[in-house]
């Protein structure tokens, strides 16, 4: 392991009593950390026994050649020292003219922690890694901007870098052309054998593999979307992709993966009031199937991740809080759809899971229970013990903690369960609290506290989610954040070139790909989906404009999306639809009043509802508009079969 103070051969240095704490300093600064190795004490008297771990052995009234003639030892050469990503990373790189080893991770996957227990512990690759590269360890989950530009498609991803953060490339690929060089999963022999090579490669061709990833980058990143118009013939050519590739088994699309599919009983739902059913039994099957298959654990609530191979195999047992709620949504729409028995059950085991396991103490939930093959099978068999449960990942995410709460507001008006309720109103209060701030900037972190950027994702999730829970209780203060949020997004993210935003604010001096813009379509949609549903609570007309404009830009063909396009062709049968408008009127706190609001939230509609807030005196009542027709009613079992009849009237 190099280091600033190398061995001289032709002068013989002594170091005398008062500068050897000033070596030691010299020594800390120049470990790959860029301070003291594990387990150090701290500077103070080598020959006194208690001077740095890393001096232990050295004798500093020798010769500097003698001395360090065989620094560093293993206990130094053979540890990590990973490096954050960042300005400091990348200069270090430069100064030292090595490669960066990028490994972009999760807390929460088993396949990332095999790696790093296993493969990236091996003293023998971390010499290499030491020895010819720059480490640089990234969380995906808080950085969602490098996870868009350099994850590969699995957990971890380790990425071969040049020193400013651009790719080294490689043309020894299917295609023949210059790619990234990035490693999966792989045992130590094999990690051995590509850092060795991947340094070799760096020192015959530094020069050669710059130039070529200045070209490269130039033109990296998906194209900018199709620009198209937001009508039915949109929507309707994603729904004949999807109907093509409906797996009649399994449920689903294509073969595999196998995963919950968030928003799709909504899409089928507003296909279907449009007159076109073509995918309600699809979307009945797939949740059928994952819900009474090994995906979803029929012993501790909750769904598994995915499973990759088809038939439901090689499942990854990491449950996620988005997975769940996503999942606790889906399944209260189907109760609220006239669904049996299973959706109940199987609801309120995933609530469960939610709140009981990923909540905590100090409020909010967890962002996942980590995979446990082992455990998971053993329940799977129906075996019993006392073997302690998976841990937790202790990340809590703003995004997705209003989602969940969401999600919990929508099982609690199936289920007519005001626990549930009062779970779900002390998650987003706890958002809105801890991550919401004056301007609607939205802290993509809750804990543990961290310095936090502004992205796409978390501004969309948390708009969307507070503009739901107000239509799901009345309170305004969830109106005002969703509107806080969705125009600090389009102040801060927007791109000349196009109504898309982009995926996180820039810095003057972005490092590597960052540089490279990205218009993700999912949080784009879902912001999109925000400001309509802002525009029909009367927040102003030029929310629908922006949103019509924001899906516009992805409507030329959303085929191309496939199954991650659901929510946006949703997101167009919500524009081109009149809104069905329900305002509720009467005592907040009355029960009669809540009932008609989580009535009017679940009610299976010809179209999509709208929950507006009335006055509250008087009597509760449920006033409904629609296409020039009204109904009133006051009581919750009425709301339903006064909208059939309106939508009778209406020629639905």
């Amino acid at each position: 392991m190099p280091i600033l103070l190398s061995p001289l051969s032709a002068i013989t240095i002594r170091i005398g009593r008062p500068g050897r704490a000033a070596l030691a300093l010299a020594i800390a600064c120049a470990l790959p950390s860029g301070g003291s190795a594990a387990g150090s004490s701290g500077a103070g008297d080598p020959a006194g026994g208690d001077g740095p771990s890393y001096l232990a052995g050295i004798d500093l009234e020798l010769p500097a050649q003698e001395a360090f003639g065989g620094w560093p030892p293993p206990a130094l050469a053979e540890r990590s020292y990973w490096l954050p990503w960042g300005r400091v990373a990348l200069d270090r790189a430069a100064l030292f003219s090595r490669p960066v080893l990028l490994v972009l991770d999760v807390n929460w996957a088993h396949s990332s922690a095999v790696m790093l227990d296993q493969t990236l512990s091996d003293p023998r690759v971390l010499r290499e890694i030491n020895a010819g590269f720059v480490a640089v360890r990234v969380n995906a989950d808080l950085r969602p901007d490098l996870r868009e530009r350099y994850q590969s498609g699995s957990w971890p991803t380790i990425a071969f870098l040049l020193p400013d953060g651009r790719p080294m490339l490689s043309t020894a690929n299917d295609r023949g052309v210059d790619l990234p060089i990035t490693i999966g999963t792989v045992d130590p022999e094999t990690m051995l054998f590509l850092v060795r090579e991947g340094r070799k490669y760096w020192d015959l061709e530094a020069a050669a593999l710059l130039r070529r990833a200045e070209s490269w980058a130039a033109t990296e990143g998906p194209p900018r979307p199709l620009h198209g118009f937001v009508d039915a013939g949109a929507s309707d050519r994603l729904a004949q992709w999807l109907v093509a590739n409906s797996d009649r088994r399994d449920g689903g699309f294509g073969a595999a993966p196998k995963h919950v599919l968030p928003r799709l009983a909504e899409y089928a739902r507003l296909r279907a009031a449009r007159g076109v059913d073509d995918l309600v039994a699809q979307s009945a099957l797939t949740l059928l199937r994952l819900v009474e298959g090994p995906l979803f654990d029929h012993r501790g609530g909750g769904i598994h991740r995915v499973a990759i191979a088809p038939g439901f195999g090689e499942i990854q047992y990491e449950k996620l809080l988005s997975s769940n709620a996503a999942l606790a949504r889906e399944l209260a729409i189907a109760l609220a759809d006239g669904a049996g028995p299973e959706p109940r059950r199987e609801l309120a085991a995933t609530v469960r899971f939610v709140r009981d396991v990923l909540g905590r103490a100090e409020g909010g939930f967890y962002l996942a229970q980590l995979g446990d093959p082992a455990l998971a099978a053993g329940a799977a068999a129906g075996a019993v013990g006392a073997a302690a449960p998976p841990p937790l990942d202790p990340l809590v995410l703003a995004g997705a903690n209003a989602l969940a709460g969401s999600a919990l507001l929508r099982a609690a008006a199936a289920l007519a369960d005001d626990e549930i309720e009062r779970a779900g109103v002390a998650a987003l209060d706890f958002v809105l609290r801890e991550a919401v701030t004056a301007d609607g900037a939205v802290r993509h972190v809750i804990a543990p506290p961290l310095a936090n950027r502004i992205y796409l994702e978390t501004q969309a999730d948390v708009a969307l989610a507070f503009v739901e829970a107000y239509e799901a209780t009345g309170n305004r203060a969830y109106l005002t954040a969703a509107a806080a949020a969705a125009g600090y997004a389009r102040r801060s993210l927007a791109d000349p070139g196009s109504a898309a935003l982009r995926d996180h604010v820039g810095e003057p001096a972005p490092l590597g790909l960052l540089a490279n813009p990205r218009w993700p379509l999912r949080p784009n949609v879902r912001l999109a989906r925000a400001l309509l549903r802002l525009s029909w609570h009367g927040l102003g007309a030029e929310h629908a404009a922006t949103a019509r404009a924001i899906l516009a830009q992805f409507s030329g063909d959303l085929s191309g999306f496939r199954v991650h396009a659901i929510e946006a062709a949703l997101a167009i049968e919500e524009a081109i639809a009149e809104p069905i408008e329900i305002r509720i009127s009467g005592p907040p706190e009355d029960s009669a009043t809540r009932s008609l609001r989580r009535a009017a939230w679940t009610a299976s509609a010809a179209g999509t509802v709208v929950v507006l807030t009335g006055g509250s005196d008087g009597l509760p009542l449920a006033e409904i508009g629609w296409r020039g027709r009204t109904a009133r009613v006051g009581e919750a079992a009425a709301l339903a079969p006064a909208l059939r009849r309106l939508a009778a009237e209406a020629g639905r």
